[in-house]
């Protein structure tokens, strides 16, 4: 049966912040914050937990635990999808604060021969205050990984370009070691060419998901908004390898507060994203 499954404990420190600034290095200089940017709460309440499956990642997430059948065993599984919302304007970096993370199982569902986990996190201070909620989607699958793809939320190719970025591949893997992220995908080429059918490691999607939300914050206060980010509702298209330019392209919404973002170079769409801002 599946229910709550994790309770992870965290303290909320500006020094993993700053040494997420640092993986950052001068291609997005980091400046003086006081509250921690949106997104970056990522870099918190990860799992720590001794049995993985072969591919290195968490067996507790599996639908074979959650599902308590052994036999249900995949080639790969990939964050795909998710939700952030923020319960509060702002959550303040000067003090380290206690974090309680509940992790429980949104949905489980089968479709065609994958598995879809929605897992749901709901982030609270030591008091129980909710600071914000988050929603990811992991597919289980023995598909092979797609090369290429299309947008999928964004189809307009007007607007503008905002900012680029370069995924290094010691900076993949760095951020793995950040965010005790033990998925071999992200640091085993060996494992991704013989086993998974990637051509080199790839990108963690929160990681791409940070610096598509770090370039996005910077272009709002080179706009002078004073308005801050209230939730993201995003999708990862495409495996990001190490050496991949990216841009970050950005559309108007539907709504004034509301925009629409994408992480790409000239043949892919990685990362489509809208984002809300709080209402003045």
């Amino acid at each position: 049966m599946v229910s709550s499954i994790a309770i992870i404990r965290d303290v909320l420190n500006p020094l993993q912040t700053a040494r997420f600034n640092a993986l950052l290095g001068t291609q997005l200089p980091s400046t003086l914050n006081l509250n921690l940017s949106f997104g970056d709460h990522l870099l918190f309440c990860n799992p720590f937990e001794n049995k993985l499956d072969h591919d290195g990642y968490f067996h507790y997430q599996h639908p074979s635990s959650l599902l308590a059948s052994p036999f249900l065993q995949y080639k790969r599984r990939l964050w795909v999808q998710g939700r952030i919302r923020q319960h509060v304007p702002s959550i303040s970096l000067k003090q380290p604060k206690e974090l309680i993370c509940k992790e429980s199982v949104q949905y489980i569902k089968k479709i065609n021969e994958e598995h879809f986990v929605c897992l749901k996190r709901e982030i609270n201070d030591k008091e129980g205050i909710p600071l914000l909620e988050e929603l990811r989607t992991l597919i289980y699958t023995d598909s092979n990984p797609q090369e290429r793809t299309t947008t999928t939320l964004i189809t307009d190719s007007a607007g503008e370009t905002i900012g680029t970025f370069n995924f290094k591949e010691m900076d993949i893997i760095r951020y793995s070691q950040l965010t005790l992220n033990p998925h071999r995908i992200h640091w085993d080429k060996d494992y991704c060419r013989g086993t998974e059918g990637y051509r080199d490691i790839i990108v963690q999607g929160p990681f791409s998901l940070q610096v598509l939300l770090r370039i996005f914050e910077q272009y709002l206060k080179r706009q002078c908004h004073d308005t801050n980010i209230s939730q993201i509702k995003y999708k990862n298209t495409a495996p990001l390898y190490p050496g991949t330019m990216i841009t970050i392209h950005l559309l108007p919404g539907s709504t004034p507060n509301q925009y629409l973002l994408s992480m790409r170079d000239p043949t892919n769409v990685y990362l489509e994203a809208y984002v809300t801002l709080l209402e003045k």
